[in-house]
């Protein structure tokens, strides 16, 4: 039994954002839980431009503000004075695939690539901003800088591990006022995947990276060059998650699968 997976030419997501807080003097991803488990973001392959021959897409990690709208402290941020940045540790992926981080003022090529394989990179880049105060005695540790993005070398499911820092000198003797983060997870797709393919005694479980704006519609045939491929399921409303779909039909020494894509307009 054979899975095809089919990696599609789709428009780009609307980026999301992964906030740096703190709990206490740990800091935090605030909002990691939204990143986390299934969750799969989808980037998108390019043939011109800057990003051409790579699979690129974004998500912008911020640093939140130390204060609420009332300049109340608040629990959830990084402490007034504490300047954050964000290390990239570790890419797990298809074989001989690198991830690439491309910093807003990168021109022709990114500013780090990592490949596949990678699980003690040290390369940060800064999350608050010097230019509004962060690091500074008191100093606001809010940052949210656009125009940076990931990039992927070859298509399939890429495992990133990022972890986030206080770099400041304002606490004790000197000292960060955080210690780091925990490692936080997050789940790529290049290209649109079917990712996995578990086999059962009666069914085969086929797993799809639904990325949203679009319904997917996974189908299966026999044979790759026969034209009628059947459908399997009912279609997939795109939520960037990898979704799966059970096929009851697989009987035949090879089976192939495939996703055809729908864009569904908001």
């Amino acid at each position: 039994m054979i899975l095809a997976a089919m990696t599609l030419a789709v428009r780009a997501q609307d980026h999301a954002h992964l906030n740096a807080g703190a709990s206490g003097p740990q800091l935090t991803f605030d909002n990691g839980s939204d990143f986390a488990g299934d969750y799969v973001k989808t980037l998108t392959f390019t043939d011109s431009g800057k990003f051409a021959q790579w699979f690129e897409g974004n998500i912008t990690l911020t640093a939140l503000h130390s204060t609420n709208a009332f300049g109340e402290i608040d629990p959830a941020a990084p402490r007034p004075g504490a300047f954050i940045v964000a290390e990239i540790v570790s890419v797990s992926g298809p074989a001989g695939g690198e991830f690439a981080f491309w910093d807003s003022t990168s021109t022709t090529a990114p500013t780090v690539s990592l490949p596949v394989g990678t699980t003690n990179s040290s390369f940060r880049f800064d999350l608050s901003q010097s230019s509004l105060g962060g690091g500074e005695p008191g100093g606001d540790p809010f940052g949210h800088i656009h125009g940076r993005r990931f990039t992927a070398s070859k298509p399939g499911l890429y495992t990133v591990g990022f972890r986030a820092y206080d770099t400041s000198t304002n606490g004790l003797n000197g000292q960060p006022l955080h210690t780091p983060s925990a490692l936080q997870s997050i789940n790529f797709q290049a290209g649109v995947n079917l990712t996995a393919l578990q086999l059962e005694p009666s069914h085969v479980m086929i797993t799809l990276g639904a990325m949203s704006g679009y319904s997917w519609q996974l189908q299966a045939n026999d044979s790759m060059s026969a034209p009628d491929w059947k459908n399997v399921g009912d279609a997939l409303l795109g939520n960037d998650a990898l979704q799966e779909v059970e096929d009851h039909q697989a009987q035949a020494p090879y089976r192939f699968y495939r996703a055809i894509g729908t864009a569904v307009e908001p």
